[in-house]
């Protein structure tokens, strides 16, 4: 069986926290790409999706209701100010949250691998800004396989 390690999607995302849309045309993805959001907001000490989050969610669904044959990382990220245990228990769950409602929308639970990576893989080192914090909080959709078969 040949592994097909990339594809091209139309997507569009709606960008919540400015307002703008955005779509990716004729973009080529391969195994091990990630899209970067920084748009997923949650409430502090919360893993409650937030409804101004549902329509970016909503296009990941439909992406991937379109593109039968991928499965994705949901990840979760969070700056360094909190201690290790207490993150990572909140950026699984916050990954799991989002996962979750993927599932709601369709998505088989298999495509999908929620994880929690707390501080330990900053976008930022040594982060000294509010701005750099807010860089190193963030989700990820990672493609993980590109030859999912139902």
């Amino acid at each position: 069986m040949k592994i097909i390690s990339t594809f091209s999607i139309v997507l569009m995302f709606i960008s919540t926290s400015y307002g703008q849309k955005f779509t990716l045309q004729d973009t080529v993805f391969n195994n091990g790409d990630v899209l970067i959001s920084h748009d997923i907001r949650f409430d502090f000490n919360k893993a409650t999706i937030r409804s101004e989050n549902f329509p970016f969610l909503d296009s990941i669904a439909s992406f991937l209701l379109k593109n039968k044959n991928i499965a994705i990382e949901v990840s979760n990220h969070c700056d360094e100010r909190i201690s290790d245990y207490y993150s990572t228990c909140l950026t699984c769950k916050r990954a799991r949250a989002i996962a979750d409602y993927l599932v709601s929308k369709g998505v088989k639970a298999d495509r999908l691998i929620a994880k929690g990576y707390n501080a330990n893989k900053p976008l930022i080192k040594g982060a000294i800004t509010e701005e750099e914090h807010q860089q190193n909080r963030r989700t990820e959709f990672k493609i993980i396989r590109t030859d999912y078969i139902e």
